[in-house]
Order: C-alpha cells, then structure tokens, then sequence
C-alpha cells in the first residue's frame, strides 16, 4: 500500500510562491496538477503497489481553478475520461459542517476565505460522473469516519494483502 501526501501541501511547506491573481492560480494548480499525477506515476511505476491511496485527486483542483472546466482540461492536457480510469475508487469524505474545518488549521491552505461548504461542493462536481464514487458524511465522530473509509479501501485490495489486512 503506498500513500501519497496531498501535492499542494508539498509546494506551499517548502516555499512555493502564493499568487490571488487570475495567472497566479492558473500557474499555481498546474504545477499541483503535474505533482499529483507525476506521484502518481512513480508510485505505479514498477508495479509492486497493490493500492495506492492519494489525499486528493488530480480533479480535485477543477474546485480552485478560475477559469471554464474546458480550460482546465486543455490546460492539463487530459480529459474527465483519462482521469476517471486513473481512479478505481473516489471516496469524498465530506466538510466538516461547522466552521472549524480542518483546512483552516493548515497554513499551507489557499482557501481560508473560502466556506468549506462551498468549496466541497465544488470538489463534488469535479468528480460528478466518477462510476465509483463514495460520499461520507461529516460525523461527530471522527473514528466512525476513519473505520468506514477503511473498510471502503479495504475491499479494494488485493486478496494477497487482504490476508494480511488487520482492520482495528
């Protein structure tokens, strides 16, 4: 199982420029884009992953992207198509619904002005069409969440790790 960290948090905690402007952002989630998918690559390179798990998906940035959803795919030289076979399965743990969402805590965030809400509704719509795409609730209880989205991944395994899988 590989486990891949979220590429903007990767850019902004080493000093990659933050831009509000129009091109700025543009510029901004190409280079996330090509990040994410770059880890993507090497994390299927040599076949040895059985699963790799990414804390967002490269259309995760169609929610920050300030221009036509067209743009965006011309722009990352890709289509919906190409991007949902890369996704086994899409699993979009909702925003927490209060306004002590977790983002805001992370200074490596661009969207502190933004509403959870808004924003994750906007992730929603990017993945709009996914054939394997699951919604989890905000809960009061983070391990409910946390056992759920464990079980989900777990059945995506392959038997030979399966075997080995310890779900707590």
């Amino acid at each position: 199982v590989v486990i891949l960290p979220e590429a903007a948090t990767i850019l902004f905690s080493r000093g990659f420029p933050l831009s509000t402007s129009v091109s700025g952002i543009r510029l901004i989630q190409r280079s996330i884009f090509r990040i994410q998918d770059e880890q993507e690559r090497i994390a299927m390179a040599d076949g040895s992953a059985g699963i790799v798990l990414c804390n967002r998906g490269v259309l995760d940035g169609l929610a920050y992207w300030p221009d036509t959803e067209s743009s965006f795919f011309a722009e990352m030289r890709t289509t919906r198509e190409e991007v949902f076979k890369r996704y086994d399965l899409v699993i979009h743990l909702r925003a927490q619904k209060t306004e002590q969402a977790n983002h805001l805590q992370n200074p490596a965030r661009l969207e502190h002005s933004d509403s959870p809400l808004a924003l994750d509704q906007r992730i929603a719509e990017g993945w709009e069409g996914h054939p394997n795409r699951v919604f989890l609730d905000s809960t009061p209880d983070v391990r409910e969440k946390v056992q759920h989205t464990l079980r989900l991944v777990f059945e995506l395994l392959p038997p030979y790790c399966q075997s080995h899988a310890v779900l707590a």
